[in-house]
């Protein structure tokens, strides 16, 4: 625990170090497309890098990651086969293999969003639906951020032009649930990198849609 809690920082700067490289990438044209190869395996990284620092393992908080991670895949195959959830879309080539038309790393992507942000919510004193509507809220804003940038890199694409209303409440409430249930573990979840996750996630998705608006 002691290594742990003297060496974040190398957590921290490895997270940084590899969203940089991505956001540099992306900004040269001949790069474009290792960038986006390489999109899955930063996933992976940071995945791996924010279970490095997590606190205090338990049987419950596995299951309930991993419980995500399934729920976030499926919800999003409901999604892409149905167009009854978020609207209609499909997914491109960007973010790697995937099954059923959906990529394993979106998968990922809900269970660090959802981690960083219970994370996050729960710093605020507040009753507990409350504190799970603030973490639903940090993911919206960060999907508003992301979609635009999302649709220019090929990760995914709607039938229309306008990204529906529909996509944000679908991401309000199911991110709600998905923390709430996260909260029903009796082990408390800490990180001292899941503010930073959150807010690399920002800088990166926001420097991306900067580049793209001047392009």
């Amino acid at each position: 625990m002691e290594r742990k809690k003297y060496s974040w920082k190398i957590g921290l700067g490895i997270l940084v170090l590899f969203h940089l490289v991505g956001v540099i990438g992306l900004s040269q044209g001949y790069t474009q497309n290792l960038f986006l190869l390489l999109t899955p395996f930063i996933l992976i990284l940071s995945t791996l890098v924010l279970a490095y620092y997590h606190e205090e393992w338990s049987l419950p908080f596995i299951i309930a990651s991993v419980s995500t991670f399934v729920i976030g895949w499926g919800v999003e195959v409901l999604g892409v086969q149905t167009g009854v959830i978020f609207g209609v879309y499909s997914y491109g080539e960007g973010l790697g293999w995937g099954l059923l038309g959906v990529p394993l790393s979106m998968g990922l992507n809900w269970m660090l969003l959802v981690y960083a942000t219970a994370i996050m919510a729960k710093k605020v004193q507040a009753p507990v639906f409350l504190q799970a509507a603030i973490a639903a809220a940090l993911m919206v804003m960060l999907d508003v951020i992301i979609e635009p940038v999302a649709i220019s890199l090929d990760f995914w694409s709607w039938e229309t032009e306008l990204i529906p209303l529909q996509n944000y409440i679908a991401w309000f409430v199911i991110a709600w649930f998905m923390v709430m249930g996260v909260y029903q573990i009796k082990t408390p979840i800490r990180n001292p990198l899941a503010e930073a996750y959150y807010l690399i996630q920002l800088g990166f998705f926001g420097m991306f849609h900067l580049l793209f608006s001047t392009i």
